[in-house]
């Protein structure tokens, strides 16, 4: 059976502020619908009337993660500051990369604990350049404990993938590490 409400457990001040968190997600991210930027693609600011959340930054903290801004500004209006740096142009790059790679992951059967290896064939030195700046940050991310950029692509791996990113082609092989 589902357990009855204990309505003394009801905390309606929590369930306000909650609605009003989840009333500026939806407003900033329709900002970024209209400016047609992925919620994938990291911001800097998000602008919010609402002072008096500024006592709770544990919300403030879930709208930031649900609209993916790095900080909330109090103003008086809502607003999403759309300049992308080239910082956060590559964080997006590299959260994308995360997506794929997780995608992959999932694919070939691994689970959280299992740690890998992959190989990047990457042609576009730039983006290879981006790739190794945030290399400790995307490794820490997917479970991977070695990195390999190679010339060609290789065979016997567990799985593998050809997709672009920004235009750019990519190819990332994954082998499990026992």
């Amino acid at each position: 059976d589902y357990p009855k409400t204990e309505a003394k457990l009801i905390d309606a001040a929590l369930e306000k502020l909650m609605a009003a968190i989840k009333n500026l997600a939806a407003k900033a991210l329709a900002l970024r619908a209209a400016a047609g930027l992925k919620v994938r693609q990291p911001l800097q600011a998000l602008t919010i009337t609402e002072t008096g959340l500024k006592k709770y930054p544990e919300l403030l903290n879930l709208l930031k993660d649900e609209v993916n801004v790095k900080e909330i500004v109090f103003g008086d209006k809502i607003e999403l500051d759309t300049k992308i740096t080239t910082k956060l142009k590559e964080e997006g790059i590299i959260r994308e990369l995360t997506r794929q790679i997780q995608g992959m992951r999932k694919d070939g059967g691994l689970i959280s604990k299992d740690f890998i290896k992959l190989y990047f064939k990457i042609d576009n030195a730039g983006l290879k350049d981006i790739i190794k700046r945030w290399q400790k940050n995307l490794s820490s991310e997917v479970g991977a404990r070695k990195v390999e950029f190679v010339g060609a692509v290789k065979d016997g791996l567990l799985i593998e993938r050809h997709f672009e990113i920004k235009n750019k082609d990519i190819w990332i092989g994954i082998v499990k590490i026992h």
